[in-house]
C-alpha cells in the first residue's frame, strides 16, 4: 500500500493545533523539496508520517524497514542526479557542487531523523527503539563515496587542469633548465590522465553501495596521486636549487601554486614561501651594507651629490618593486617571517629616505648665496698654459651646480632660490656654452696646426680672426642677452656659410680671401681661416709629393759592365730626356 500527502492528512487524527512532530515533518518535506530529491520519496515520507502520528505503534520492525527503504530511495535519487560521464569529461566544478548537494541531503536527512526522534521522546508514550545503524549504514557509505568522488574531482583540477570555470595554464619556468622542468609537469599530467582513466572504467559501480570493489579502486588512485605529489616535491626542490633571489623564487612559487592545493604539497609550498622571504631579507641586508660601503660612490656621468642620492633612490625603487610583487601575490600563504621582513623593509626605506634628504641638505649648504654673480664674466679668455690658444671662460662650479639642479629637479626636490635664476635659463646658457666650446675648438685647431714660422705667414688672417673674437674676450658676458644673440648668429651663419669657388671645384686652390663685412660672425671667420690653412697644408703636401717624384725620376739608365761609345751614349741620354 502506498500513501500520499492527502491520505496522510485524512488518516491523521484531528488536532486543534499542530504538534512538534507535525512541524518537523513539514520542515522535513520542505527541505527534501529544496534539495531536489522529494520526487520519488513522497510515498515513503507519507508512510513514516502516518506511523508517527498514530497514538501507538505496534511494529517497530515495520517502521525500521520503512526507514531503510526511505534511505535507499534517497540514495537512488541522489545517484540519478550525479552524471558521472559528464563530470569525467572535465566538468569537475559542476561535479563537486552536485556531490556536495547529495552529501548535504543525506546529512539533512539524518539531522531531521534525530529531530523526529527527539520530538517522539518528548511527546510520545513509547520508547524510540529503531536500529539506526541499519537505517543509515548505506547512507553513510554513499556519503563517503561522494567524498571520494570530490577528491577525484579535486585531483582532476590540480593534476589534470580540468576546470570548466577557468583556463588553467601549464606551469612555466625560466632559466636554462626551464624546458626540463616543464617537461616534468607534462609527464605528471600525462600519468594522471592514465590513472583517471582507470576510475572512468569503473564509473558504473562507483555510487553503488552494494559493490565493494570501489574501495580498492580509490585506494589505488590515492596511491598514484601520492606518487605524483612526491614527484612535485622533488621538482620543487630542483627548481629552488637554482633560485638566487626573491623575484625568481616568487615566479617559481607562482608556477607551483596550483599544486599547493594538495595538503601534502602545501607543506613544501609553505616551506619555500619562507625561503623566498628569507631571500628578500638577505637582499635587505645586502642593501644596508651597500649604503654604508658605497656612500661616497656614484657614476662618473652624474654629479657628486645628486649621483649618490640617485643611486640610493634606485636601491629603494628596486626594493619597492620586490615588496610590491610580494604584496600583490595575495595567493601566498601567511607566514610570520613575512611580517618580520616587512618591518625590516619599512625601516630600511625610511633610512634611505633620510640618507637622500641628508645629501640634499649638504648640497644646499655647499651653494653660494649669489650663484648668478658667477655669470658676470666674459665668454672667452686666453689660455695661461698654452700661449696663443683660447679657453671657455664659463665657471665650472656653475656648470656642476646646474647639473646637480637638473637631477634634483628630476627627483622632485625644490631648487633653492639662489640657484633658480641660473637653472631656469640653463637650456639657453647650455646652448651658448656648447657654441663657445665649438668656437674655441675651431680656433685652437687652427693655431695648433701652425708652426711659429707659419703663424707669421698667416698673421694678418689670424689678426682678422682675433678682431672678431675680441667682443667675446672683453665685452660679451654670460649673463647678457647680447651673448645669446651673438652665438645664435654665429650658428646660423656657420650653417649657411659655404665657399662658392670650392663648392663648384673642390680641387681648386684658394689664393685669396674676400673682404668680409662687419656682420660676418666668428664661425664665418674661423671657417675661412681654416680653409686657408687647409689649402696651405695640402699645397705643402703636394709640393713634397712632386719633389719626391722628381727625386725618384732617373735622368739616364746605364747598365753596369757595358762600355758605351760616345755616339751611343749621346743617343741613350737623348732617349731619357
Amino acid at each position: 500500500m502506498t500513501y500520499d500527502a492527502n491520505d496522510v492528512d485524512r488518516l491523521s487524527p484531528t488536532r486543534s493545533k499542530p504538534t512538534a512532530s507535525q512541524i518537523i515533518w513539514k520542515d522535513f518535506s520542505e527541505n527534501l523539496e529544496a534539495a531536489g530529491i522529494k520526487r520519488g520519496t513522497s510515498g515513503s515520507v507519507a508512510k513514516m508520517k502516518w506511523y508517527m502520528d498514530q497514538a501507538s505503534i505496534r511494529s517497530w520492525e515495520r517502521l525500521s524497514d520503512l526507514c531503510r527503504a526511505f534511505s535507499n530511495q534517497i540514495i537512488l535519487q541522489c545517484r540519478q542526479s550525479v552524471d558521472l560521464p559528464f563530470i569525467f569529461k572535465g566538468n569537475s566544478q559542476v561535479g563537486i557542487k552536485i556531490l556536495k548537494d547529495c552529501i548535504e541531503c543525506c546529512v539533512m536527512y539524518k539531522l531531521l531523523y534525530e529531530k523526529i526522534s527527539e520530538a517522539h521522546k518528548e511527546n510520545g508514550d513509547k520508547v524510540w527503539v529503531l536500529d539506526e545503524a541499519s537505517i543509515f549504514n548505506h547512507v553513510d557509505s554513499f556519503c563517503q563515496r561522494c567524498r571520494d568522488l570530490i577528491e577525484v574531482c579535486d585531483a582532476m583540477i590540480i593534476f589534470g587542469r580540468m576546470d570548466e570555470t577557468q583556463n588553467i595554464a601549464m606551469p612555466s619556468f625560466g632559466g636554462t633548465r626551464g624546458e626540463e622542468f616543464e617537461k616534468v609537469c607534462e609527464n605528471i599530467e600525462k600519468n594522471f590522465n592514465t590513472y583517471l582513466q582507470a576510475i572512468k572504467d569503473t564509473q558504473d559501480t562507483i555510487l553503488d553501495v552494494q559493490v565493494p570493489t570501489w574501495y580498492d579502486d580509490i585506494l589505488r588512485f590515492r596511491s598514484h596521486t601520492k606518487e605524483l605529489e612526491v614527484v612535485i616535491e622533488n621538482l620543487m626542490d630542483s627548481v629552488f636549487e637554482i633560485v638566487q633571489h626573491a623575484e625568481e623564487g616568487l615566479h617559481a612559487l607562482q608556477a607551483f601554486y596550483h599544486y599547493s592545493k594538495r595538503s601534502a604539497v602545501r607543506k613544501m609550498f609553505d616551506k619555500k614561501t619562507v625561503y623566498v622571504y628569507k631571500l628578500f631579507e638577505d637582499d635587505l641586508q645586502a642593501t644596508k651594507k651597500e649604503l654604508v660601503d658605497e656612500k661616497e660612490q656614484y657614476p662618473a656621468s652624474l654629479p657628486y651629490y645628486a649621483g649618490r642620492a640617485l643611486m640610493a633612490r634606485l636601491k629603494k625603487r628596486r626594493l619597492e618593486r620586490l615588496m610590491k610583487m610580494l604584496d600583490d601575490a595575495e595567493w601566498l600563504p601567511y607566514c610570520g617571517v613575512g611580517e618580520e621582513v616587512r618591518t625590516q623593509y619599512n625601516k630600511l626605506v625610511k633610512t634611505i629616505d633620510d640618507t637622500v634628504m641628508n645629501i640634499y641638505h649638504k648640497w644646499i649648504d655647499s651653494l653660494d648665496e649669489n650663484m648668478a654673480a658667477r655669470l658676470n664674466r666674459p665668454l672667452l679668455c686666453r689660455s695661461l698654459v698654452h700661449q696663443g690658444l683660447l679657453e671657455s671662460n664659463f665657471d665650472r662650479k656653475l656648470l656642476i651646480v646646474c647639473r646637480e639642479s637638473k637631477f634634483w629637479d628630476m627627483m622632485s626636490f625644490d631648487i633653492p632660490n639662489n640657484v633658480q635664476q641660473v637653472y631656469y635659463k640653463w637650456e639657453n646658457i647650455k646652448y651658448v656654452y656648447e657654441s663657445v666650446l665649438q668656437v674655441v675648438r675651431d680656433y685652437n685647431n687652427i693655431i695648433a696646426s701652425l708652426s711659429d714660422e707659419e703663424r707669421v705667414l698667416f698673421r694678418e688672417l689670424i689678426r682678422g680672426c682675433d678682431k672678431k673674437i675680441n667682443p667675446g674676450l672683453h665685452k660679451l658676458q654670460w649673463n647678457t642677452d647680447v651673448s645669446d644673440l651673438y652665438i645664435s648668429e654665429c650658428c646660423q651663419h656657420t650653417a649657411e656659410e659655404k665657399t662658392p669657388d670650392r663648392d663648384l671645384n673642390p680641387n681648386r686652390p684658394i689664393t685669396g680671401v674676400p673682404v668680409q663685412n662687419e656682420s660676418d660672425t666668428l664661425y664665418h671667420v674661423t671657417t675661412n681661416l681654416q680653409v686657408f690653412v687647409d689649402d696651405f697644408k695640402n699645397s705643402n703636401l703636394e709640393v713634397v709629393r712632386i719633389c719626391e717624384k722628381i727625386c725618384d725620376t732617373p735622368l739616364i739608365e746605364i747598365h753596369h759592365g757595358v762600355v758605351y761609345k760616345l755616339k751611343d751614349l749621346d743617343r741613350l741620354m737623348a732617349k731619357h730626356r
